[in-house]
């Protein structure tokens, strides 16, 4: 074995949505073959657009990627689940959904015994399908009503994103040799001509200065350091790849684990900090899979924060997401 998967604990014991019930048949109106077929018709011509960030992986999507899943059940199905989920949030329908719901639930079972051996033979396969479950945990919010406060909900998808990136890192080698590279997550660069707008400058000056004058503990007050630097990142990216929704997935992987504890235990500086990540999500929300998000993790955020030292600290992040526009030209310098 490659590694001692948490990534396991991650995916297979994770329930996205704890409103949705995983144990839910495929739809007889939707079981047997021609409905699978129909299902990758529909996936060639719509959503391999849908779940692309540029021409190049269109083409991956739509021509290599549908060929390897005939080698590999759990790609099909991961296909057929992203397919079913891109109808429902098309056009609203439980069968779509219960379709979706069943399809992952079969991909994932199918897809356990893959993670004891990373090959170069199935690693392609298996990154493949790891891009789909991150876009099946944002999409599935939309699709299926969740009780979940919005917060704990984002947390339960970061906790899925830091298991999946096990994967990227332990298959790397061969993936770069392969035809994947263009499906990898965005590094910001050097570039010294980009520059963040005013605006977001500034919202990142008030956390820093709220995090040193009040954070206590001087650990978390260097974890939160660190937090708002790749946060920083994180909309360099944005900047330099407006039209990249992939763009909102660093952030989650990479923060430290202290982070994720601290929003659990509903820490003001770590909830300012996600707030104004949730202005990310809110400039892609006109992306299918993100829609609601970035609004709904604001407004879980502002509620908890509303009358602390800190709101200052989201006073910009709150007003850009009143913005219903998401990502506008305006933003970029």
């Amino acid at each position: 074995m490659l590694f001692d998967i948490p990534f396991k604990d991650h995916v297979f014991n994770l329930k996205v949505n704890p409103g949705t019930d995983t144990r839910l048949s495929l739809p007889s109106s939707m079981a047997g073959e021609n409905y699978g077929m129909r299902l990758i018709h529909f996936f060639t011509i719509s959503t391999c657009e849908a779940i692309s960030d540029s021409p190049a992986e269109v083409h991956l999507w739509r021509e290599v990627v549908p060929q390897l899943a005939l080698s590999y059940d759990f790609l099909l199905c991961g296909l057929l689940s992203i397919t079913s989920l891109h109808l429902a949030l098309l056009n609203p329908s439980n069968d779509h959904t219960a379709a979706a719901i069943w399809y992952h639930s079969k991909a994932l079972e199918l897809f356990r015994p893959h993670l004891e051996a990373i090959t170069p033979s199935n690693v392609s396969a298996i990154f493949c399908f790891s891009c789909l479950i991150p876009l099946y945990a944002f999409g599935i919010h939309n699709a299926a009503q969740s009780p979940l406060n919005p917060i704990d909900e984002l947390l339960q998808v970061f906790t899925l994103l830091r298991g999946i990136s096990i994967i990227v890192r332990e298959g790397m080698y061969w993936l770069e040799r392969g035809h994947f590279p263009s499906l990898r997550l965005p590094e910001p660069s050097s570039d010294p001509r980009t520059t963040l707008s005013t605006e977001v400058q500034s919202a990142l000056a008030e956390l820093s200065q709220y995090n040193l004058s009040h954070t206590a503990n001087d650990k978390m007050k260097e974890i939160f350091v660190r937090c708002i630097s790749m946060l920083r990142n994180t909309f360099m990216l944005v900047y330099e790849n407006p039209s990249a929704k992939k763009t909102v997935l660093p952030f989650p992987i990479m923060v430290p684990q202290e982070f994720m504890q601290s929003l659990r235990d509903r820490e003001p500086m770590a909830l300012a900090i996600l707030a104004n990540y949730a202005v990310v999500l809110h400039w892609f929300g006109k992306h299918i899979w993100l829609r609601e998000w970035g609004r709904q993790t604001m407004m879980a955020v502002k509620g908890v924060l509303a009358g602390r030292k800190c709101e200052g600290c989201i006073k910009w992040a709150v007003a850009e997401v009143q913005d219903l526009n998401g990502w506008p030209v305006s933003h970029l310098p």
